[in-house]
């Protein structure tokens, strides 16, 4: 039954299927979500030899590295203007209530 369950049918090893990954994940296309199959060793090769080998990584870690920059910049200037907005509902409030 085990042999039958993990090997002959496969269905313990897929991911589940989600309505939700079907229409963001583009039927199931991406790597994260794909299920286990065919395609996702392909891509999982794919991805090993190609995107993440050594020199790859090496390669792309100045643009990872201003990517990571840019964001936390972008993160604190909306963070910092709702918290201004924050401090501006909070006066209005305290005028209001005086």
């Amino acid at each position: 039954m085990a042999k039958e369950c993990f090997i002959i049918k496969d269905t313990c090893s897929s991911r589940l299927k989600m309505a939700v990954v079907d229409h963001v994940g583009y039927n199931y296309a991406m790597f994260g979500f794909a299920p286990y199959g065919p395609y996702w060793r392909e891509m999982r090769k794919i991805n090993t030899l190609e995107l993440l080998s050594k020199c790859r990584l090496e390669l792309l870690k100045q643009i990872r590295g201003s990517e990571v920059s840019t964001f936390l910049k972008e993160m604190y200037r909306t963070w910092s203007s709702r918290a201004n907005e924050k401090k501006k509902a909070q006066t209005v409030t305290k005028c209001w209530w005086s």
